[in-house]
C-alpha cells in the first residue's frame, strides 16, 4: 500500500508542477505550489490507509493539520500571482541567470510559504525555524 501512494503522490505532484507552472500565471513559481498541493494529497493518502490498516495508532485528527497546510499552500499563489503579473512572463537570456531567476522565484514560494505556515502555528515550521533563529542569534553576538 505505500508503495501504490508512493506513486500517487509522485504523479500528482507531477502534474500539479506542470499545470500550475505552463498553465497558470504564476510561472516557475508554480512549481512549488504544485510540490505543496502533491505532498498535501499523498499525506492524505497514506494517512487515511495508515489509518484504515492500523486503527488503534491512528487516534489523532490530520484536519486542523490539514487545513493549515491548504491555507499556507494558497498563501503561494496570494503572494507570487500579483508579482508575476506584474513582471509579466519576461525571462533572463543565458544560463546562468535563468538558474538565478528560477532560485528567486522558489525563494520567494518557500518564504511565503513558511511565513503563512508559522504563523498558522504549523509545529514542523516552528521545528525548522526554532534552531536557524539560535543559529542566527549566535552569529550575531
Amino acid at each position: 500500500m505505500p508503495l501504490i501512494n508512493s506513486a500517487i503522490s509522485l504523479c500528482m505532484t507531477a502534474g500539479f508542477g506542470f499545470f500550475f507552472s505552463h498553465k497558470t500565471s504564476l510561472g516557475l513559481s508554480g512549481l512549488s505550489l504544485g510540490y505543496a498541493l502533491g505532498s498535501l494529497i499523498g499525506g492524505c493518502f497514506m494517512f487515511f490507509s495508515f489509518r484504515k490498516m492500523y486503527p488503534a495508532l491512528a487516534h489523532f485528527n490530520i484536519i486542523p493539520f490539514l487545513r493549515k497546510i491548504l491555507v499556507a499552500s494558497m498563501g503561494i499563489v496570494v503572494v507570487l500571482a500579483p508579482l508575476r503579473i506584474l513582471l509579466g512572463h519576461w525571462s533572463p537570456s543565458g544560463k546562468i541567470m535563468q538558474l538565478l531567476w528560477l532560485f528567486f522565484w522558489s525563494l520567494l514560494a518557500v518564504v511565503a510559504y513558511g511565513a503563512i505556515a508559522y504563523l498558522l502555528n504549523v509545529p514542523e515550521i516552528k521545528q525548522i525555524i526554532d534552531p536557524l533563529s539560535r543559529i542566527f542569534k549566535k552569529l550575531k553576538r
